[in-house]
């Protein structure tokens, strides 16, 4: 039997080659059958119609050994084939389909040897042959459209038994738009529309749609999807191109109403307004003190609050710290308030949503996000602000330069910022030689901090230090003997190998982890954070705890000539509060588009080329230089908390 099969598929891959090789010339007529032949022919027929098979088979078979080849041939060979097939020899049966398939004589039964010798190598358990042999057949036989129909099924058949889901879906979309009986063309529908929504990858999409015959429905998801995937991509003028085949093929389809949609989305967001500049930041929520001072240097620029009206015009959106909400914001600004550029976003896990749209709608947006790689996400995308990496960079720098620190812990919320800045500092405290000798994440939503300071010094999981332990419980009862019952949770000496802690998070987090720092013993540890510690509330909340703390911030904002800046008097003056950080940069940015929009440019594609183009502008703080990643960069210091007064580490 081994024997029979290896000899069976050696002789299937040689005629497929065969097959695969021969020319596409026209066939030759073959000879008319004689009388007797004929006769013999209808005689096999009826001895097989009988239960006869033996001498059925046996009159056959010199009927295909003949000389020279006529009518009947093909005839016998067909008739054996089927006798074969029939009872389920399929090894059998394909050597007398074959003989039809490859003879160089025209025969009317060629289209069905070569459908029946498919379906003789699929039930043989050759799906790949049976596939190339039924594809050579569809190329070059002549099929009636029923046979070719059957040809289609058993095709899409075993595309989708061995997972070629392009070939399928063509397939499919073929008897989708061929098949006789209406209902399963539905059927066939359904399945190729579900694989083009849900299975094929978008960049095979414009191929699955070019030169194959599709229903208007299977043609209108193709070109939809194919749009949609265009116009995600920011790539809108093609996308316009697609929807619009889609409307014009089945305009009643939900695909047609869909890409009306997104057509009427990209007509607004055509629309430029070039005196309203847009603004989304976090004015609600845990990061709203930071929005909205942001919010107030901006207004302030744009002279919301002057005493003579500005033309320009400030469309403002809460992204509510939520990067859903944002996306929508986006959206609603260019589509709705037709902005000329956008300002914001300011924290980690919204800024990369704005950057994306705004890039894909190519409508300027400087962000005032530290998220690092910002900017590579597209030529629409600018930054005023003190990035990430040259914070890390000039905190450790300073920490281990100026303070002689080598080792270091950090204690990081699991959110976006608290993450990435946790990286990032273990990174770079790596590169200068020091050590991180222990690292303890925090919900963001934290309020109590004791068992993750407990973990970040060894004194939570009581059986890794088991024998010590049990010595100062010991003690600890011998001395409390007849009194208190229960021993206090903090018997264990904290392990404290870390010369400083480095805490990604806000005075207001701070100002609960430095005094439970203090109440575990945690002490002599030099605090570590990033700009936004640099606020009045971070010595109101932290108190005594954050002494000798150590954050870094832009030099120009320290400098006492700072204050008497036109901008700080005004904001003052404005607000009756001292401006910081992230009102000067949004200040900043507001002013440079004011700029740039009063000397003549009025489209969006023109902002961005004269941001493009700027080196440098001078600002509310003085020069401020812009490098070829497209970010506003300022030099910074290191600053550190002495008697509850933020002072230069110098």
């Amino acid at each position: 039997m081994f024997k029979k099969f290896v000899s069976f598929v050696l002789l299937c891959l040689t005629t497929l080659f065969i097959i695969s090789c021969s020319n596409n010339l026209k066939k030759k007529t073959p000879t008319i059958a004689n009388k007797s032949d004929i006769k013999a022919y209808q005689h096999a027929k009826a001895l097989l119609e009988t239960n006869q098979e033996a001498k059925g088979i046996s009159i056959l078979q010199r009927l295909t050994q003949k000389k020279p080849i006529n009518d009947v041939t093909d005839d016998a060979f067909f008739l054996m084939a089927n006798y074969y097939y029939s009872k389920k020899n399929y090894v059998k049966a394909y050597r007398n389909y074959l003989p039809i398939i490859k003879s160089e004589f025209y025969s009317q039964k060629e289209a069905k040897a070569y459908l029946q010798s498919a379906y003789c190598l699929k039930y043989n358990g050759q799906p790949d042959e049976a596939l190339s042999l039924i594809n050579t057949g569809l190329q070059r036989a002549e099929m009636d459209a029923k046979i070719k129909v059957k040809s289609y099924e058993l095709k899409a058949s075993i595309e989708e038994a061995t997972s070629d889901q392009f070939s399928a879906t063509k397939s499919l979309s073929y008897l989708a738009h061929s098949h006789p009986d209406q209902g399963l063309r539905s059927q066939y529908e359904s399945k190729a529309i579900s694989k083009i929504e849900n299975v094929i990858p978008p960049k095979d999409l414009k191929n699955l749609g070019a030169n194959y015959n599709h229903s208007p429905k299977i043609s209108a998801a193709i070109n939809y999807k194919y749009g949609e995937h265009l116009y995600d991509s920011g790539d809108k003028k093609k996308a316009y191109k697609y929807f619009n085949k889609v409307i014009s093929t089945d305009p009643s389809s939900i695909y047609a109403q869909r890409a009306q949609s997104l057509f009427s989305n990209l007509e607004k967001a055509s629309i430029t307004d070039p005196y309203t500049i847009g603004v989304i930041l976090p004015l609600s929520g845990r990061h709203k003190h930071i929005g909205q001072k942001a919010l107030k240097g901006i207004q302030l620029a744009l002279g919301i609050f002057g005493e003579s009206p500005s033309k320009f015009k400030i469309a403002v959106f809460d992204s509510k710290s939520n990067p859903e909400v944002a996306a929508q914001g986006v959206e609603k600004l260019i589509t709705e308030n037709h902005v000329i550029a956008i300002i914001g976003g300011l924290l980690s896990k919204t800024s990369q949503v704005i950057a994306n749209i705004s890039n894909e709608y190519q409508v300027p947006n400087i962000s005032l996000s530290q998220k690092s790689k910002l900017t590579d996400i597209g030529d629409y995308i600018f930054r005023n602000a003190i990035t990430g990496e040259l914070q890390i960079r000039m905190l450790v720098k300073t920490a281990m330069e100026k303070k002689g620190i080598r080792t270091f812990a950090i204690l990081y919320p699991n959110d976006n910022y608290g993450t990435e800045y946790a990286n990032m500092f273990w990174d770079e405290v790596r590169a200068r030689g020091g050590q991180v000798t222990s690292a303890q994440s925090y919900d963001s939503k934290e309020t109590d901090f004791k068992t993750h300071i407990k973990k970040l010094v060894g004194t939570y999981y009581l059986e890794d230090r088991q024998q010590e332990y049990s010595y100062h419980l010991n003690r600890w009862y011998a001395k409390n003997k007849g009194r208190r019952k229960s021993p206090p949770d903090d018997l264990l000496p904290p392990i404290v190998d870390f010369q400083a802690l480095f805490i990604p998070d806000s005075p207001k987090a701070l100002g609960q982890i430095a005094p439970m720092l203090n109440y575990y013993n945690v002490e002599g540890v030099t605090l570590l954070g990033t700009n936004i510690w640099n606020q009045p509330s971070l010595i109101k909340r932290g108190q005594k705890y954050v002494e000798g703390a150590l954050f870094v911030e832009d030099l120009s904002i320290y400098k006492n000539a700072y204050k008497k800046t036109k901008f700080y008097e005004q904001f003052k003056k404005t607000y009756s509060e001292e401006p910081n950080t992230f009102a000067a940069q949004a200040f900043d940015t507001a002013k440079l588009l004011t700029i740039i929009i009063e000397n003549g440019e009025r489209r969006r594609v023109d902002v961005r080329r004269r941001l493009a183009g700027l080196r440098s502008f001078t600002g509310s703080k003085g020069k401020i230089i812009i490098n070829n990643k497209r970010e506003m960069v300022s030099p910074l210091i290191g600053l550190t908390v002495k008697d509850r007064e933020i002072i230069s580490i110098e």
